[in-house]
């Protein structure tokens, strides 16, 4: 105020008093304008701390977000991966059963098989043996009578022959004659013996042959039996393969619209908390403004 009085003491009387009150009232606007400032300043300065802590606590709350939402998604994706391998571990023993169960199947199979082979070979082994004991019967009582029958013609012959030497109706001596029978005899019963060895060579050819038609026959089945088990297991492992390869492709699919959610999950969430930056320093300017 001395400053001012001073200033004002070097005017004319006429205007002082004029001009004292005027030099007041700059100085009240000058000093109204000053505190105005002051708290202006004072209010941005808040707003900035304010604003400072406010994003502090947003870049808080936004790392906590995201350190739970990756949390869920881990817990997520080891949950689903369990359940993923529990289902490939139930897939491949479901394949192991069913290859189990076709093995037994094909061994059951086979073992019937077998079963009908070795009863079919022992009916035509009794059936042979029937026929071979019959005609060894059949041999000996043929055997008795060719001996019968031809020692019965020789002692007819001889009978015939001693006859006609009395007789006087032989040109032969009787050591000839007996000397030919003999061998009439020989032959008569190795000719004899040969019709029932050949007979008998016959059967067992037969028999042999029969045996041999069978075990072909046993063999084919048994081919065509392996062809069958080849066939119904490659059958099997390609089903179980392609269902294996339907179930991986449709775990592709699940693992990526997991990995989408989760990204737009992350997506959100950063654009919700960018979304909260831009509204706050918004709403900050426009209360500045």
């Amino acid at each position: 105020m001395k400053m001012l009085k001073m200033e004002v003491d070097v005017l004319p009387s006429s205007t002082r008093k004029d001009a004292l009150k005027q030099k007041r009232e700059e100085k009240q606007v000058e000093q109204l304008e000053k505190e105005r400032k002051f708290i202006e300043e004072q209010e941005h300065s808040i707003e900035e701390s304010i604003q400072s802590v406010t994003e502090q606590h947003r870049q808080k709350v936004a790392l906590l977000e995201r350190q739970l939402l990756e949390q869920q998604q881990q817990l997520k994706k080891a949950r689903e991966g369990s359940l993923w391998e529990l289902e490939e571990n139930h897939l491949k023993s479901l394949h192991q059963m069913l290859r189990r169960q076709l093995k037994d199947r094909l061994i059951l199979q086979r073992h019937q098989i077998l079963l009908k082979h070795e009863k079919e070979a022992e009916q035509i082994l009794r059936h042979n043996q029937h026929q071979a004991e019959k005609m060894q019967q059949h041999h000996a009582v043929e055997k008795k009578r060719l001996h019968k029958a031809v020692k019965m013609e020789s002692k007819l012959r001889t009978q015939a022959f001693k006859k006609a030497s009395r007789l006087g109706e032989v040109k032969v001596s009787t050591d000839e004659f007996e000397e030919q029978e003999k061998k009439r005899v020989k032959d008569d019963i190795e000719a004899g013996e040969k019709r029932l060895r050949q007979e008998w060579n016959r059967l067992m050819a037969e028999n042999r042959l029969r045996e041999k038609d069978l075990e072909q026959a046993q063999e084919q089945k048994m081919k065509i039996l392996v062809e069958h088990e080849k066939t119904k297991t490659k059958e099997l492992d390609s089903k179980c393969e392609l269902e294996m390869k339907d179930w991986r492709h449709l775990l592709l699919i699940k693992k990526k619209a997991m990995e989408d959610e989760f990204a737009s999950q992350k997506s959100n969430l950063e654009s919700f908390y960018t979304r909260t930056v831009f509204g706050a320093e918004s709403s900050y300017q426009s209360s500045t403004i």
